[in-house]
């Protein structure tokens, strides 16, 4: 019968809308281009008779591959298919004990197969395929509105704090987005680690092959969750900065350990070589925290994100936006991040693109709502984007499929005349939000006058030669 095999319990065979792929809920994704490997037809299939089979050896595997066609080829052919895509899954180390099996590698010819058949990034994927198909690929779930933190801008400072969802629920709704073909998860609060169930959720959406990513203050990651980390590795952890010291933390949080406690997680995730991203929101309260913070960056080797534009609450209350800094406050440290000048440079002097260039028409939308991701609350309601809040469809008693076709009704609704954004010279560089502008304005129309001038204050600055890549793009920002 031949050496018997056992697939690794991490390997797991996804279908995201006819494009096949192997995760390993074990690898750190990103980081170093493993742990998601996109496969042909074949492959997948093979991999899922594997998956199903507790034990299997190439004879018998041959014998489940051949009950899967109408007219299967002879057995040789069949087997010689089965041994190029075994050797391929060989080599990526899918079985356990596989570096005991190089007697069978050294044996087989190694071919210049098609297995991994495409080199696309799932980025390309979602713009290219996904997109273009109004498929789900991204689903965020809202895991609790409880918070440690009560921070002096956050949006959803009004409502209830709780975890309405239970945990056989959350799994449901994971279980549910499985089915149907979304890739990528994030979980976001509130805090997501102020739920106990939150290690048994993560290691759940894991073990299904969902590529996780954790929306996180960063103050609650134990050193049980970094253990866990360690054997299911998030896609990354997004850690909101909110200062450079315990006293700018309490200003912004309340807590007055809240920056010892961040800092020793970094610490503790970059040590383990989880992937992290940092984003520094900035507020009136830390701006002096500039120079800190970007220093607390470099030291773990961190690209630092920048959160500059605060919304009103969901229920359009707006004295929180009191704490959001000037426009030439933010200008300034944009002009001192070379990479964020150039980026704008080049887009400013690339092709013009205007709404109907880019949608064929002037839509209301011109974000990606109901293109490609959905957002769960923490009531369990399907939304089209993270800020539209409408109590319609809840996932856990209605069709996701029936929900998602519903919402293509965004995509397709025009822009009224005194839009705008319809004919704004600076519209390649904004990401018009009509969620935001109905906070702020009550009308969807009509955008907040202070974003419409920092888009217009970006064009003029960044429009310079001096952020030309090409001429080397210094800056001359904050000093």
């Amino acid at each position: 019968m031949g050496n018997e095999y056992i697939l690794k319990d991490s390997i797991i065979p996804r279908d995201i809308d006819g494009i096949y792929f192997a995760i390993d809920a074990e690898a750190n994704y990103y980081s170093n281009g493993k742990g998601i490997d996109r496969l042909n037809t074949s492959a997948y299939q093979l991999l899922s008779l594997m998956k199903s089979m507790k034990k299997f050896n190439l004879d018998l595997l041959v014998d489940k591959y051949g009950e899967l066609f109408i007219n299967p080829p002879e057995r040789n052919r069949l087997m010689d298919d089965v041994k190029e895509i075994f050797h391929y899954f060989m080599n990526k180390n899918y079985f356990e004990g596989s570096k005991n099996h190089s007697s069978y590698t050294s044996k087989v010819e190694k071919h210049n197969t098609n297995i991994g058949v495409s080199k696309e990034c799932v980025a390309q994927l979602v713009m290219d395929y996904w997109g273009k198909r109004r498929h789900i690929y991204s689903a965020g779930i809202e895991l609790t509105t409880l918070c440690n933190f009560h921070c002096i801008h956050c949006y959803n400072q009004n409502e209830e704090h709780c975890a309405k969802l239970t945990t056989n629920e959350v799994k449901k709704i994971l279980d549910i987005l499985y089915d149907n073909g979304v890739l990528m998860v994030y979980f976001t609060g509130g805090e997501i680690m102020s739920r106990k169930d939150f290690a048994e959720i993560y290691v759940y959406a894991k073990k299904r092959g969902f590529l996780v990513e954790l929306l996180t203050n960063g103050s609650l990651i134990t050193d049980e969750i970094i253990k866990i980390f360690n054997k299911y590795p998030p896609a990354n952890v997004s850690i909101s900065i909110y200062g450079d010291n315990d006293q700018s933390y309490y200003d912004v949080t309340g807590d007055p350990l809240g920056y010892t406690k961040v800092v020793n997680n970094i610490t503790k995730l970059h040590q383990n070589n989880i992937n992290m991203l940092l984003k520094y929101i900035v507020l009136k309260e830390n701006l002096h925290c500039y120079r800190g913070i970007k220093e607390l960056a470099a030291e773990f080797k961190q690209d630092l994100k920048y959160g500059f534009e605060l919304f009103p609450t969901l229920h359009g209350e707006a004295n929180n936006l009191c704490h959001q800094i000037s426009n030439e406050e933010i200008l300034e440290i944009e002009k001192e991040d070379i990479k964020t000048a150039q980026l704008l440079y080049l887009s400013l002097h690339g092709k013009r693109v205007t709404p109907r260039d880019k949608y064929g028409f002037e839509p209301l939308y011109m974000c990606s709502i109901s293109r490609y991701m959905i957002l769960i609350d923490y009531q369990g309601y399907i939304q089209p984007c993270t800020i539209m809040r409408k109590k319609e469809f809840n996932i856990l008693n209605c069709d996701l499929k029936e929900a998602w076709s519903t919402f293509e009704k965004y995509i397709h609704i025009c822009a009224p005349e005194n839009f705008v954004c319809r004919n704004c010279k600076d519209f390649k560089i904004c990401n018009p939000c009509v969620e935001k502008n109905l906070l702020f304005s009550g009308d969807k129309a009509i955008p907040s006058p202070e974003h419409c001038d920092l888009i217009h204050m970006r064009a003029t600055e960044f429009s310079s030669e001096k952020y030309n890549p090409k001429k080397g793009g210094k800056t001359d920002g904050i000093q």
